[in-house]
């Protein structure tokens, strides 16, 4: 008799259990397979997003995990190191100067789009995605103005130093290379007085005279 009540409070259980399934799946819709694994493309940057529901205001949430996590597929991270082989060129620079400087950038991102959202009781999830050729247009345009701007800021530095006003100008030269920082990786090659150079190789040669004419 015992294993009888028990054999139907195991079918009642697994009864209600497939119930609350169909209940559901009904309410929710079946759950998309880019919820349990990412895809991968040739031709886009993809970011999901996942939170909890009992998060305050859990749907901005979850689209700020998603954008953070496409901004993480595209990032660069750029160390003292790293930044000094890529603006090295035939000179050597200090090692105190050197191991004083650390910039990262982060992306910058424009143009992705919502391809999906799916929910169940617990969880929100969202989907996005950035086409690989329209990042790189906008962030083509991105560095442009970037090199312009920190040109316009050295050359203000330069008319500084040839008044005597060698701190500020200091401030400024920094600043220059502060604008470029999210595009060191890049070709920053700009005319300057008539010549090619790389912009932010220029701003940390000046910023070394700068140093020692103080």
């Amino acid at each position: 008799m015992t294993k009888y009540i028990n054999y139907l409070l195991l079918v009642l259980f697994l009864s209600s259990c497939v119930s609350h399934e169909k209940k559901m799946l009904k309410k929710y819709g079946e759950q998309p397979e880019w919820t349990n694994k990412t895809p991968s493309s040739l031709s886009y940057y993809y970011g999901i997003g996942v939170v909890n529901k009992n998060v305050t205001n859990y749907r901005t949430a979850a689209t700020k995990s998603a954008l953070d996590n496409l901004i993480n597929e595209i990032s660069v991270n750029i160390s003292s190191s790293s930044l000094f082989s890529t603006l090295e060129t035939n000179d050597s620079f200090n090692q105190e100067f050197s191991q004083n400087i650390h910039l990262s950038s982060k992306e910058t991102i424009e143009g992705y789009e919502l391809i999906d959202s799916w929910e169940n009781e617990h969880q929100y999830f969202v989907f996005y995605q950035l086409s690989k050729i329209t990042h790189k247009q906008l962030k083509s345009k991105r560095i442009k103005v970037a090199v312009q701007r920190a040109k316009k800021t050295y050359i203000s530095a330069q008319t500084l130093k040839k008044s005597g006003h060698y701190k500020q100008a200091l401030v400024n030269e920094i600043q220059a290379l502060e604008i470029l920082n999210p595009f060191l990786d890049q070709d920053l090659n700009t005319e300057l007085d008539g010549k090619q150079v790389n912009m932010a190789v220029q701003i940390v040669h000046s910023i070394k005279s700068t140093e020692s004419e103080i």
